[in-house]
């Protein structure tokens, strides 16, 4: 099996040293979805779709150092997207 785009960029913040939270988003039936990735940090985020790898482009709206909302066009299928934050601790 091929190494997803995801998998790569997990795997090197991983090894950075800087914080990650990771997660799979969708329910089926919620356009706005609350990730709590608890890094108590200034973030940046990417989501990829899980089925064929390629990064999406829904709104972001950070809440607060440990929380943001992602919202699509329509509803995501459970588990549709996957999430990675990175967190920058300086």
């Amino acid at each position: 099996m091929a190494t997803s785009i995801f998998d790569t960029l997990s795997s090197k913040f991983s090894s950075s040293g800087l914080p990650t939270h990771t997660q799979l988003i969708g329910n089926g039936s919620d356009k706005a979805i609350t990730v709590t990735h608890n890094l108590n940090a200034q973030i940046t985020c990417q989501v990829f779709d899980v089925s064929s790898g390629e990064l999406v482009y829904p709104d972001i709206h950070l809440i607060d150092s440990n929380s943001l909302t992602v919202t699509f066009a329509s509803a995501p299928s459970t588990s549709a997207y996957r999430i990675i934050i990175v967190g920058d601790t300086t």
